[in-house]
């Protein structure tokens, strides 16, 4: 069991959820589990803050910008949309990438879909 999170209105249920999760999960040999409690939460890269009654506000400014600094090579010009017309071409001339950018680029390609999907 690995990120998970769990609220309730009642303080003692969340309690009683985390000494079981603990009791659980929370041997030195096993792992730990920790407890976050407040209005304001940092999870899977997604800052999600209850601080306005009835509302949450989910951020991830912090995670995108991160992603884009790590990318290793600059990122030049902009574009109101994906696609152009080599969109759906394939290149057939084209080498297949070494083992080192195949890696990056799949990290990266990894990162947008979490974050698009969110």
């Amino acid at each position: 069991m690995d990120n998970v999170k769990a609220s309730h209105v009642d303080k003692k249920v969340n309690d009683d959820f985390y000494n079981w999760c603990k009791s659980k999960y929370g041997s030195k040999e096993t792992g730990h589990v920790t407890v976050t409690r407040g209005k304001k939460h940092d999870y899977l890269a997604m800052i999600f803050d209850y601080t306005e009654a009835g509302k949450l506000k989910i951020d991830m400014r912090e995670s995108v910008k991160g992603t884009i600094e790590e990318f290793p090579e600059k990122l030049r010009g902009k574009a109101n949309t994906p696609w152009t017309e080599r969109l759906m071409k394939v290149d057939k001339t084209s080498k297949k990438l070494d083992a080192k950018r195949a890696s990056i680029f799949h990290t990266f390609v990894m990162k947008a879909m979490f974050l698009f999907k969110r």
